[in-house]
């Protein structure tokens, strides 16, 4: 994972998975709207409609296609992770984990801590299989403990990752881990508040600030342009990561608002703003 596209590879695949997960959870988030009796203003007003069953939908840790029987988001989990595995161990050429005098070849110990990470979210994603399909009677929020358990493992890793490195290059990192621990909290967080939409959005958001950090590190360590391992630079890998959460709460509200106005505001019946409706109501 050392280099450019060793980096750009995971953070195409945390974005791709955080716009997946993120789609997921607004459906899930306006559905409970649209079948619950909210105590927010405007549904004091307008009754949502029912489902047909007249039950919330529940957050779960994966999201299925819209209309499709086929568990998509685990089968590419898992795939995924064979590949990571096999890329870091067979294509890079360094299975081998201890040499002749049977130490650890140090050489190889970065690519067996990224197939580890690999490991663990493709068990998430087999986990996620088994509770689809019933093959076994695991208790309720299984699925959420061992996605945590993937991003806890993700961040130990990064955190024991570095000893000995540039000071740039450990700032950089550093929230890399923060990210995977807080994302990991967060489904610890979401199993005990299923019905809640909020621990969902934020784990998408935080996902894809975790992609995008990736990037990031791709182009100050291993860019066109590799920055110089200055205090100036340093300091600035701070503004640059705040920079990234507050674009992507710009796009994740942005999102959330026109999905909102364009798909879900005729359906509740809320085609005025609330202000205007206040208005009214005054009036009388």
């Amino acid at each position: 994972m050392g280099s450019f596209i060793g980096h750009a590879v995971p953070g195409t695949m945390f974005i791709l998975i955080s716009i997946w997960w993120y789609a997921g959870a607004l459906r899930v988030c306006f559905r409970n709207i649209m079948t619950s009796d909210s105590t927010t203003l405007v549904h004091q007003r307008r009754k949502a409609k029912a489902d047909k069953d007249g039950k919330k939908i529940r957050n779960r840790a994966v999201y299925g296609c819209m209309g499709g029987k086929l568990p998509f988001e685990p089968i590419t989990k898992v795939s995924l992770a064979i590949i990571g595995i096999l890329g870091e161990l067979l294509y890079e050429k360094q299975w081998a984990l201890l040499d002749k005098e049977h130490n650890f070849v140090k050489e190889h110990l970065n690519n067996y801590a990224h197939a580890s990470m690999f490991g663990f979210f493709g068990l998430s994603g087999i986990i996620d299989l088994v509770m689809i399909y019933d093959v076994a009677p695991f208790p309720d929020g299984l699925d959420f403990v061992f996605a945590s358990l993937a991003f806890f493992v993700e961040g130990v890793l990064f955190y024991f990752h570095l000893d000995g490195r540039p000071h740039l290059s450990v700032r950089v990192h550093t929230f890399i881990y923060m990210l995977a621990f807080f994302t990991a909290m967060v489904f610890v967080i979401e199993m005990w508040a299923s019905n809640q939409s909020i621990p969902a959005l934020v784990r998408a958001f935080l996902t894809s600030v975790h992609g995008a950090w990736f990037f990031q590190i791709a182009f100050v360590l291993h860019g066109p342009n590799p920055w110089k391992n200055t205090s100036e630079n340093i300091e600035f890998v701070a503004i640059a990561f705040v920079m990234h959460v507050f674009t992507w709460a710009v796009v994740y509200l942005g999102v959330f608002v026109a999905v909102y106005r364009g798909c879900y505001a005729s359906k509740l019946g809320v085609r005025e703003p609330l202000l205007q409706e206040e208005s009214a109501d005054e009036d009388f």
